[in-house]
């Protein structure tokens, strides 16, 4: 036997719903004596939340319904037990907002259920890409390097204004070599040497290894907020955010400025990477974690795939937004190290 999620509802018919039960039950409350416990009809109100997109119209609901419960007990006729009013009122009251927290509740649990399950689909999906990752390595890694040995006895024998044609082949023999590290990289990921590993010096070394290549010698990379400790692996977390300077520097066509900021915050550390490129579609935000998923010419799909998985493997997690003022901004998540 499965469970079912209900459907969730476009807030256009939510907002009528809940304004035909809200009026229904407040014309009711009026047309009753006090001693009617009619308010405690607006806990319908409430549990509509169920099928809401978000939880903010849960509590938008409990307030209403609330403000609606008091308007009531001043307009409703008194009756001959206006007393019992005393009672069913903080009654109905105490209903909405038990209804209210126990929608809340219920949302937060299944929301954590589909990471679950959205976890537990990866991991089934990387198994089997490891089985994949052995055979791309045997098959392909191996021989990729007998051929660029091959190539550069070959080389020794042109002339040389056929090196540029050398060149251009040696660049796709690595690119190609690139990608099959990557993805037994990202199948298999190395156990983690974890520690307390400071931010703030990593990420400057990350934003030096950028720049000093070539291509992204135009670039400038700002690093602001205090430094934080994590509990990490620091050559894996030095990937992770190369990665993410990497991707921005991208967007930006290799000129400009990206923005580096550390915060803690409770228990955990955020690091977030911004950029003033073109920003990502909205339908192709939620996809472009995912495995050889990319939108570029030559991509591979797997460099924002390497980050979310080191990132989970260090018990964090990874978002990313377009801010209205345009670019990108992907949040990393850390936990501090232990005090």
């Amino acid at each position: 036997m499965t469970e079912t999620t209900p459907t969730r509802l476009s807030p256009a018919r939510l907002l009528a719903a809940a304004v035909v039960i809200g009026a229904g039950v407040f014309v009711a409350d009026l047309t009753l004596p006090l001693g009617a416990s009619v308010p405690s009809l607006y806990v319908l109100v409430v549990l509509l939340g169920l099928w809401s997109p978000g939880s903010r119209f849960t509590t938008a609901a409990a307030v209403a319904t609330s403000m609606l419960t008091l308007l009531g007990t001043a307009l409703s006729p008194t009756g001959p037990t206006p007393w019992t009013a005393t009672v069913n009122r903080p009654v109905a009251l105490l209903l909405i907002w038990m209804t209210a927290l126990g929608v809340l509740y219920h949302r937060r649990a299944e929301a954590r259920r589909h990471r679950a399950e959205a976890a537990l689909g990866r991991q089934q999906a990387l198994a089997q890409l490891g089985s994949l990752a052995a055979m791309v390595a045997h098959e392909v890694r191996n021989p990729l390097a007998g051929i660029r040995a091959t190539v550069q006895m070959l080389a020794k024998r042109l002339e040389p204004g056929d090196q540029a044609t050398v060149k251009a082949l040696f660049g796709r023999i690595d690119a190609l070599n690139d990608m099959t590290e990557n993805l037994l990289l990202f199948a298999r990921p190395r156990p983690l040497q974890r520690s307390a590993l400071p931010l703030k010096p990593l990420l400057h070394e990350a934003a030096e290894l950028l720049t000093r290549d070539q291509r992204w010698s135009g670039m400038s990379v700002e690093v602001s907020g205090d430094d934080a400790a994590a509990s990490a692996d620091g050559l894996a977390l030095r990937g992770v955010f190369f990665n993410l300077m990497l991707n921005a520097a991208q967007a930006m066509d290799g000129g400009g400025t990206i923005r580096v900021a550390l915060e803690t915050s409770g228990r955990n550390c955020r690091v977030s990477v911004a950029d003033s490129g073109p920003g990502i579609p909205a339908e192709l935000r939620e996809r472009v974690f995912e495995p050889f998923f990319t939108t570029k010419h030559r991509g591979t799909g797997l460099g924002l795939a390497l980050v979310r998985r080191q990132v989970e493997l260090h018990d964090g997690d990874v978002s990313l937004s377009c801010p209205p003022e345009g670019g990108t901004l992907v949040t990393v998540r850390l936990p501090l190290a232990a005090a």
